[in-house]
């Protein structure tokens, strides 16, 4: 096995373990301060709306009555609000945060960032469209379940089987070299 920066190796020294682990909470800090910062000047204001126009499209295509007023969706039995947790924006941070941390070639943080934040993008949609069918046709005790927790740690799954495959496809890439 080469350096650090060349393969991957599950076998941790201590220092190593710190040093991956401070530099993530160090870079999902500044990622989520320069979000709060970014937002109270309403730089995101896009991307709610976008978001909002995105997730009425497909719940208009499931056949569900909806109207979109900017971050705002009308369904027939609920209003969906669209803030900035909705548009997945902490949850790729959250990715982005485990792929620069660890210790990966920068060709391999690109991949993995360019296969990977879309494909949370993906799952993002997919978690607001069930959401809104939730809120359709379920209770609201359970609604509340359904956006509060289920879909939660279903996006979280989603981030570390993304982070576990980027580092298998790099160690299995280091072994070949």
């Amino acid at each position: 096995m080469g350096s650090g920066r060349t393969s991957v190796s599950l076998r941790f020294h201590r220092g190593s373990l710190t040093t991956i682990a401070v530099i993530f909470v160090l870079v999902f800090a500044l990622s989520q301060w320069l979000v709060v910062v970014l937002e109270g000047a309403g730089r995101f204001d896009w991307l709610m709306n976008g978001t909002a126009a995105l997730l009425a499209t497909f719940v208009e295509w499931l056949g569900i009555p909806v109207t979109c007023t900017g971050k705002l969706l009308y369904i027939t039995n609920h209003t969906l609000a669209i803030d900035l947790d909705c548009t997945g924006l902490t949850i790729a941070a959250l990715y982005a945060s485990l792929i620069i941390a660890y210790p990966l070639s920068v060709r391999t943080r690109l991949i993995a960032l360019a296969v990977g934040l879309p494909l949370i993008a993906v799952a993002n949609m997919f978690r607001l469209v069930a959401v809104a069918l939730a809120s359709e046709y379920l209770d609201p005790g359970v609604f509340d379940f359904v956006h509060d927790y289920l879909f939660n740690v279903f996006m979280i799954l989603v981030v570390v089987a993304l982070w576990a495959s980027s580092l298998q496809i790099a160690r299995n890439h280091a072994a070949r070299t």
